[in-house]
């Protein structure tokens, strides 16, 4: 593994204050999004998940009014992809033991708040300095909404892209999620033109209608399936959520079947289906 190439990688955007371009724009991208009434789905992803952009635009990213929304944005350094983020240089995932199949995997991180932040009564988070030896590119801070009981959030982050930056894709990722909450950021050279603001939000309005299909698709169990034992008892298999296959960021926070009758002596076995 060869990490001085690494070394060259630029920031995608600035913290402190850039300086202003003329004719730059503000983009809107927003942050997970809401289940239908009577739903209890989770939307981990971006709206839109691709956008352009010219060097020193602007993107807001704002986060939906989803009480079980918790993400930061992580814009990352050019030639680095969510994966080599994530599962490399961030410590990523623990490794699975392979003679313990199924066994917990958990998230690590190398840096850490230094006191609580981001709840009901604590401070705004700072933003995460992850510009060591190797330039990650910029994290914002947690964003989360405030409790419908009331109290602070945080709910949305804007961040400029450098004037001076070099052009080409910028992903960006979700480090409270891992890879699968991802999204592109082309930065293009001013002389070439980039989509508007109206086909932008009409993007994201294509890809929230096809998750809600899909989701649809997906989100519905006629007849459980079940076994006969020998003692003439049942087997009920219930799924404990669902989602993940093609679309990972896409989940059912439901059992399927919600409601069942059974007889006392059978026996009921939950199995989590839901993404990883």
């Amino acid at each position: 593994l060869m990490l001085a190439p690494l070394a060259h990688h630029t920031q995608p955007a600035s913290a402190q204050e850039a300086t202003p371009v003329p004719g730059a724009q503000t983009w809107q991208v927003q942050v997970n999004h809401v289940s239908p009434e009577g739903e209890n789905w989770s939307f981990n992803t971006f709206y839109p998940d691709h956008l352009q952009v010219h060097p020193g635009d602007s993107i807001e990213f704002t986060l939906a009014p989803n009480q079980q929304a918790l993400h930061t944005v992580h814009l990352l350094a050019l030639g680095m992809n969510p994966m080599e983020f994530y599962g490399g240089f961030s410590g990523g995932f623990v490794q699975p033991d392979l003679s313990m199949p199924g066994g917990w995997e958990r998230t690590y991180f190398g840096f850490q708040a230094g006191t609580p932040c981001g709840r009901a009564g604590q401070h705004t988070c700072v933003s995460i300095d992850v510009t060591d030896d190797i330039s990650f590119g910029l994290a914002s801070p947690v964003l989360v909404n405030a409790p419908p009981s009331g109290g602070e959030g945080n709910t949305s982050w804007i961040t400029t892209i450098d004037a001076n930056v070099r052009p080409g894709p910028y992903y960006i990722m979700s480090d409270v999620d891992g890879p699968t909450m991802l999204g592109r950021v082309d930065v293009v050279p001013f002389d070439q033109p980039v989509q508007s603001a109206s086909e932008l939000e009409a993007a994201a309005a294509r890809q929230y209608e096809a998750d809600l299909a899909w989701l649809a698709g997906h989100d519905r169990i006629d007849y459980p399936a079940q076994t006969s034992n020998p003692d003439g008892a049942k087997t009920w298999h219930v799924s404990a959520g669902g989602g993940g296959g093609a679309k990972p960021w896409l989940s059912i926070n439901e059992f399927a079947p919600s409601e069942m009758v059974v007889i006392a002596g059978d026996t009921v076995t939950w199995t989590n289906n839901g993404p990883g």
